[in-house]
């Protein structure tokens, strides 16, 4: 199979290159940043060239791996030079906005797979990994030629406006929150609380410290390019002042029946009774050297 990279320069573009490099494909690199990926193409014998025309022509699967603002232009612009029955597909964390811009104008002998992978380029392979199937016209289609180009991973299908919802709380809520308590430990002298900490700050800080690898632009885009996500955050912000006047009020029974109802509603999610125990396995993790 002939597949063609476009932006793979980024962390994720790599990641896909590797991925069907190691699957035996002919591969295609692009990226604007062309002497980045010619160290990418040498080392996973890859094809790279330096223009959209070259990149697209020939190529079966076509995956686009640019930032969220230039996803839908980059997907049109692919679509006319694509050559028939070619399969794009583009991994942006949003969808709405994008499938809007995409799906009126996509050319009807080309297939588009809208696809969110649900981890970062730090992932070693597919294999119990989440591949999110955002159905755009034919969705059973769309899952299956998703089953075949990603065999090991878990695909599971959204609609557009079920997926970007859920991404205002599972990306830019979580996004949010770990960055703010990152911003507030920010003065901090790290070392000196690790020293004296637990299990629990160790963990909240490597999760806090871990999402500031995938950059500020990154970052910024979760915040603002949701249209849901403002809502979801506002929310959050709106209960932490509630529980900040009941702690500065020294309010201790109402905050106790606060936190039982909390507890009584978490506990109906299945995952609840193993909660602890994950903590704990993944506190060894940590623990390694």
């Amino acid at each position: 199979m002939k597949v063609t990279i476009i932006g793979a320069a980024g962390k994720m573009g790599e990641w896909f290159t590797r991925y069907f490099a190691e699957k035996k494909n002919e591969i295609v690199v692009y990226d604007v940043n062309y002497a980045k990926v010619e160290k990418i193409a040498k080392e996973l014998g890859a094809k790279n060239v330096e223009n959209m025309i070259s990149a697209v022509k020939e190529a079966d699967v076509i995956l686009i791996a640019v930032p969220i603002s230039i996803t839908a232009d980059t997907v049109l612009e692919v679509a006319k030079l694509a050559k028939k029955d070619a399969i794009i597909v583009e991994i942006a964390s949003f969808k709405e906005r994008i499938i809007n811009a995409c799906k009126k104008t996509m050319k009807k002998n080309i297939i588009f797979l809208s696809v969110h992978p649900m981890f970062g380029p730090g992932a070693k392979n597919l294999l119990h990994s989440k591949m999110i199937v955002v159905t755009v016209i034919h969705s059973e289609q769309e899952v299956e030629e998703t089953k075949k180009i990603f065999p090991d991973a878990d695909v599971v299908p959204a609609s557009p406006k079920e997926h970007d919802e859920a991404m205002a709380i599972i990306l830019s809520l979580t996004h949010f929150i770990n960055f703010t308590y990152a911003f507030t430990l920010s003065s901090k002298d790290l070392e000196s609380l690790r020293r004296l900490s637990g299990t629990t700050f160790n963990l909240q800080l490597t999760l806090a410290e871990s999402i500031l690898h995938d950059g500020p632009e990154f970052l910024t885009t979760l915040q603002l390019d949701n249209k849901y996500a403002a809502k979801e955050i506002h929310k959050f912000v709106k209960m932490a002042e509630s529980l900040e006047n009941l702690t500065f009020q020294n309010e201790k029974e109402k905050l106790i029946s606060k936190l039982i109802n909390l507890r009584s509603t978490l506990e109906k999610d299945k995952n609840y009774n193993i909660s602890y125990k994950k903590m704990y396995e993944i506190i060894d993790i940590l623990l390694m050297k």
